[in-house]
Formats: structure tokens, sequence, C-alpha cells
């Protein structure tokens, strides 16, 4: 599929079935009207693995736009929302559950991971994807987390090397990226997965062997995407 028949397929699916269902949703009920019809940050590899993801049944939408997988914590929606306050509420694409979903879609298609290890959302909320060890396990083997450009990726992977060669420069951090990276560190922390996955836009990402201590995560070395393979 061309970049260009992948973002058509992907609008033609939003326009006649994803945006009418969520919507319509009796918790919601929103005119259609109210959404910008913006794809202008949507990379055609996130669209087209997204659809994947979809019509493969690895992640299912169990109505009203709400997207779930076999281990995920939480359900995701691709639409934000804006002001109650205008006649058409607002309606915009949100870019990081896409990304999120087609990566989970990646993890099973390229890398073998089979769809009932495969989750959105961690249990604590700090990662957007999950992938565990065994059904009978809430041991995480890979935790990734999505970020909507190589900016915003770039700066939490400086941020999570600096709290691990500092770790009490965690509290110290005020603004709010290097709080959201704190989030981050902190839950690696606690789940150890020895694998972190950091995903941006149109399937770039970089992959880290996490190393710890007693104290949590001591250092992310960068190692090549083909560890993500699964194994038992």
């Amino acid at each position: 599929m061309s970049n260009r028949d992948a973002l058509e397929c992907f609008r033609r699916h939003l326009t006649e079935q994803w945006l009418p269902t969520y919507c319509r949703d009796p918790h919601r009920k929103y005119a259609v009207e109210g959404y910008c019809h913006d794809y202008s940050r949507l990379a055609a590899v996130d669209a087209s693995d997204f659809i994947y993801a979809l019509t493969e049944g690895i992640v299912n939408d169990i109505g009203g736009g709400r997207c779930r997988a076999p281990r995920s914590k939480a359900n995701e929606v691709i639409f934000w929302e804006g002001s109650k306050a205008a006649i058409a509420r607002p309606i915009t694409l949100w870019l990081e559950p896409i990304i999120t979903i087609a990566t989970v879609g990646r993890l099973h298609r390229d890398y073998g991971w089979p769809v009932e290890l495969l989750g959105l959302q961690s249990a604590d909320w700090a990662m957007d994807l999950v992938g565990y060890q065994d059904v009978t396990s809430d041991r995480i083997a890979v935790a990734g987390e999505v970020k909507k450009s190589g900016l915003e990726l770039a700066q939490m992977i400086a941020y999570l090397r600096q709290f691990a060669d500092d770790p009490a420069s965690i509290t110290a951090s005020k603004n709010a990226r290097a709080v959201n990276a704190a989030r981050k560190w902190l839950s690696i922390a606690a789940t150890r997965p020895p694998l972190f996955w950091a995903i941006g836009p149109g399937g770039g990402s970089e992959l880290f062997a996490v190393t710890y201590d007693l104290q949590g995560p001591r250092r992310f070395d960068t190692v090549p995407l083909s560890r993500l393979a699964f194994s038992t």
C-alpha cells in the first residue's frame, strides 16, 4: 500500500466508522461536524499499522471508539475533545494513541509477540504499552512510551539518562517534560522491565536495555530493535 493509499484508507475508516461511533456513543452524543479534518502530522506508516492492528484483532474497538488489547489496563481513544461550551464540540485526532496502537501491531507482526501478552497502558498509567512475560504473570518484559514528535522523544531519553546518573535530580525537576520523564523512570524502577522502547512518529524509535541497582535504573544502553523478538 502506498503512503497516499494508507492515509486515504485511514481517512475513510475514520469518517465512515470510527468518528461516528465515537460521537454517537450514549455518554458523548457529539456532533460529527465538530471534527477537525487535519491529518498533516499523521505518518502513513502509523496510519497503515494502526489499521492493521484493528483489522487483525490485535487491538479491538470495544464500542464507542474505545480501543483495548488483551492485557490492557485502560481503554484508549484516538480523539481529543475541546471545549464543552462550543455548539459543536471541537474534536481533533490524538496522535499518541494512534502511534501506540500501531506499535502494538508491530510487536505482533514484526517481532512475533502473542496477542494475549500485549496491553495498552501499564497498571500505573505511566507507560503507553507493555508486553508481558507470560499469560500467568504481571512481569513486564518490554515497556514502551510514545511521543508525538522526535524532539519530545529525545528530551525524554535525555531526562531518563540524567535520572539514571543522578536519581536525586528527580525531585529537583520542575518543568512538565522533566516531571513526565520522572514518572517513566519511577515506573521502570518499580517494574524493572529488561527492555524500554521509546517510540516516536513515522516508525522512529530507540530500544534500550536497562541495567538496575538497588535504587532503580542506572543505565539505558541502546540495543538493536531485533532484541524485541519474542522468546519464551
